[in-house]
């Protein structure tokens, strides 16, 4: 999953960021920086389907810049949203 790790405030420009984290741009003076845990990055214990990567690849370069920045863009709201709510360390018991 993720946790926060750092508050930014304005003169914070120069915070030295870790592999695994990113910045959320909260309002013009604030950005929060999160970290996601090594098991979410953990590709090698995924099958990927050759023929939905091949599919995703191709869909994908067909997108403009502006359209992925759109399509990627997550608000504050959602943000909050997934940080209050609860953890389970076994996520495929929540799917069952």
């Amino acid at each position: 999953m993720a946790r926060l790790v750092a508050v930014c405030r304005d003169g914070d420009e120069d915070y030295p960021f870790l592999s695994r984290q990113i910045p959320l741009f909260i309002d013009d003076s604030l950005t929060m920086v999160m970290e996601f845990s090594e098991g979410v990055m953990d590709f090698d214990s995924h099958e990927i389907n050759m023929f939905h990567w091949k599919q995703f690849s191709e869909y994908h370069s067909k997108l403009k810049q502006q359209d992925l920045n759109i399509a990627l863009m997550v608000t504050s709201r959602e943000v909050y949203s997934e940080l209050t709510r609860p953890y389970s360390n076994d996520i495929r018991a929540q799917r069952q």
